[in-house]
Parts: C-alpha cells; structure tokens; sequence
C-alpha cells in the first residue's frame, strides 16, 4: 500500500512517498505550488503515477490547535484533490514538521538555508513516517 504524503506551500509543495509496504518514507523532488491552479495538476499526477491508495496532506493548524490561514489553505487542496483523484485524501496534523525536518538535515550536515525544497520533502517525509510508525 503506497501513500503519498504533501506538506503543502505557497510556492512550493513537498512531496514524500511510502515504499509499497507501507514502512519507509522517502522525501520525492518537490513540486511547484504557483501557476494556474496552484500545482494541484502535478500532485493529481504524482499520486496517479505512484499508484497511490492514499494521499495525506499536511494540516498545518496553529500551535494551540485552531485553524489559521495555512491551515484553510490545506483545506483547499485536500477538497481539490478528492474532487480529482479515486483515492482516499485525509488531512493530517504536520506541526512541528517542518522543524523536525530541518533538525534531521542539519544533523545530517546539509546547509538548510540554501535547500528549502528539500526541506519541504523532508517535512513531508516526517509527517508520513510519523503516520506509518502509528497506523502500521
């Protein structure tokens, strides 16, 4: 069971997969988040083209749980994609993500301030292993 896994930007959105079992997440080149309808034609793609059997997206809600702008945003994009793909599109909390997946980075000795894609990816990555780690 592949799931792709979004950690959705205004000008860019990160992008992550599971391997086939369902164990591993794997950060994926980002994709463009601007343009006509605001990438949501390449994510439609990606998730077709990995034969996806669920896609997450990351639900950026404030630090005290309310939904903010960003948040509202991912709400968008979830219902745009449900409305184009057969798969199932569930939104999850991703707080912390992006931070998490800075630390790995940086741990891993890579210069975060010059690899905000790869960060995106990596965030998208966190929020996926995260949910493979509690729902496998």
């Amino acid at each position: 069971m592949r799931i792709m896994a979004i950690d959705p930007g205004t000008s860019r959105h990160g992008v992550a997969a599971s391997d086939p079992l369902g164990m591993i997440a794997t950060p994926l080149p980002f994709l463009p988040a601007s343009g006509k309808g605001g990438g949501i034609d390449a994510l439609v793609a990606a998730a077709l083209q990995m034969e996806a059997s669920l896609v997450l997206v990351g639900y950026p809600l404030n630090m005290d749980g309310t939904v903010g702008f960003r948040a509202k945003a991912a709400e968008r994009i979830a219902e745009a994609l449900r409305q184009r793909l057969p798969m199932e599109v569930v939104l999850v909390d991703e707080r912390l993500s992006s931070f998490e997946a800075e630390e790995l980075l940086h741990e891993a000795g890579r210069n975060t301030r010059k690899q905000k894609g790869r960060i995106d990816s990596a965030a998208a990555a966190v929020m996926l292993q995260h949910y493979l780690d509690r729902n496998g």
